[in-house]
């Protein structure tokens, strides 16, 4: 009789890797609007975010922003952008968070236009003083500041008599820009005064009149 052996077939193996992601998160924007004043050359936009995710993508008004570095001369001034970062999750869905970015100009105070200021009258515009300036400031006196309302100066409250000095300033801001400021020594001068109306009769056979016999002072 003839014996077989069952043949065993060689067992093959392999072995397989498996990578676990974590979803991502993107982070926490440090403001919904962030302001930058246009003296400033460049933002990076990861100082922006809380706990920013290492790898992702930056956006700004759908254009790609490289390295997360943006210019500010790419943006117009005193305009908001919306900004984007979508952090890649891998095998995980991808996180985003967004926030807006605007460009504020140097604010503009002006300068002197003149340093006199005429008593007459109730109210006096302040910015009479000052020319090539920015509306949205304030005015601020230590020796006027009880006469000052808004932009004007109660001229019935002031203090100061003509021939006399005070000093003011007009200061504005413009958020993350420094503020301007102009400072101002004002003289206030008197009104003047050409008297009060009088009534005069004279005979027309007289050669000249000598209006200042019957001007009433």
């Amino acid at each position: 009789s003839t014996s077989s052996e069952i043949q065993t077939p060689p067992v093959s193996k392999f072995s397989i890797n498996v990578n676990w992601d974590h979803y991502v998160f993107a982070g926490l924007p440090l403001h919904d609007l962030y302001h930058v004043c246009e003296t400033v050359d460049s933002i990076n936009l990861y100082d922006q975010v809380k706990n920013p995710a290492p790898k992702g993508i930056w956006k700004i008004d759908d254009q790609q922003v490289l390295h997360g570095i943006l210019y500010h001369t790419e943006l117009t001034k005193d305009s908001a952008y919306k900004v984007w970062y979508v952090a890649d999750g891998g095998a995980c869905p991808d996180d985003s968070l967004t926030f807006r970015i605007e460009i504020d100009h140097l604010p503009e105070a002006g300068d002197m236009a003149t340093d006199v200021l005429c008593e007459d009258g109730t109210y006096y515009d302040l910015f009479t003083l000052i020319e090539n300036f920015e509306t949205g400031g304030v005015w601020i006196s230590d020796d006027v500041d009880y006469a000052i309302e808004g932009n004007n100066l109660n001229m019935d409250k002031l203090l100061i008599q003509g021939g006399e000095y005070f000093d003011i300033m007009y200061r504005i801001e413009n958020d993350a820009c420094p503020a301007d400021s102009v400072e101002l020594t004002v003289r206030v001068e008197d009104a003047p005064y050409a008297g009060q109306d009088t009534l005069a009769r004279f005979c027309q056979t007289e050669d000249t009149i000598d209006l200042a016999s019957i001007y009433n002072k």
